[in-house]
Formats: structure tokens, C-alpha cells, sequence
């Protein structure tokens, strides 16, 4: 595919001429590894577009999740009983 066709799928694929338009992320959302580590994470704009984020990838793939603010740097993590830690 040539450039120009990718460029123009691309606009169609994202619903809005461009990419660029993309609202930043205030909360990052990780799984937490068996090692206690966070692994590679996403991004929500919003503290509920985040636990709703944690909601639906703790039912395809259990474990423990962790919400991280952006702003404060404050944490909640979500354990695999469905304990709710915040620090």
C-alpha cells in the first residue's frame, strides 16, 4: 500500500481527519506482573474511564491492576480478591 493510501485509511480508521486530536491521558493504567512489577500500560482521560478500563480487562485476563495519577501520583490498585488499595 502506498503511503498516501495508508495515510488516508488511517483518517478513516480514527472516526476524525487525524489523529492529532487525541485527549491526553490524566490516569495510566498497568497489570501488575507476578514479579510485583507494573508491565506496559494505557492511558484514560478520566478516573472512571480507568476503572472502567481495569472492569473489563480484569474479566478477559485476572490478576492485579493499578491506576496511577498523572497529576498527584497517587495510586489504586485492584487486587485479584477485588480489594481496593489506594496510596
Amino acid at each position: 500500500m502506498r503511503a498516501s493510501g495508508r495515510c488516508h485509511w488511517l483518517r478513516r480508521w480514527c472516526g476524525f481527519g487525524g489523529c492529532g486530536m487525541v485527549e491526553p491521558a490524566a490516569f495510566d493504567v498497568f497489570k501488575i506482573a507476578p514479579n510485583g512489577r507494573a508491565g506496559p500500560g494505557e492511558g484514560a482521560s478520566s478516573l472512571d474511564a480507568a476503572v472502567a478500563r481495569v472492569v473489563r480487562l480484569g474479566e478477559c485476563f485476572p490478576g492485579e491492576y493499578m491506576i496511577a495519577s498523572q497529576a498527584s501520583g497517587r495510586r489504586i490498585l485492584f487486587t485479584k480478591q477485588g480489594v481496593i488499595k489506594r496510596s
